[in-house]
């Protein structure tokens, strides 16, 4: 059964208690692949999507999936983040700094 299958039930409940945006992802490499997703009912909307990748050290799911690691990978992979902003955006590649500690 996919994991997705399995998943959902409990994605369901928990937007149903939190009103939020809910992701269910997987890491791939430094990124995060988002596989589910239900969108909250607070009027906010995270421009995530299924199918899309993002740096892990760039999203929560992200940042949350990191905290299994050591914390000595946190480094490179807040740099494949930053490296990634920077050719999106210079300005966030200069100002955005890593939010998790060791």
């Amino acid at each position: 059964m996919p994991l997705t299958a399995v998943a959902r039930p409990h994605l369901e409940s928990l937007a149903e208690q939190t009103l939020d945006t809910i992701h269910l992802g997987v890491r791939d490499g430094d990124d995060v692949l988002y596989i589910d997703k239900i969108p909250g009912t607070r009027g906010l909307e995270m421009r995530s999507r299924v199918g899309h990748r993002m740096p892990l050290a760039s999203t929560g799911i992200g940042k949350a999936m990191m905290l299994d690691l050591k914390p000595e990978l946190w480094q490179s992979l807040f740099d494949a983040s930053r490296s990634r902003a920077s050719r999106s955006s210079p300005t966030i590649a200069r100002t955005h700094r890593p939010s998790c500690s060791a």
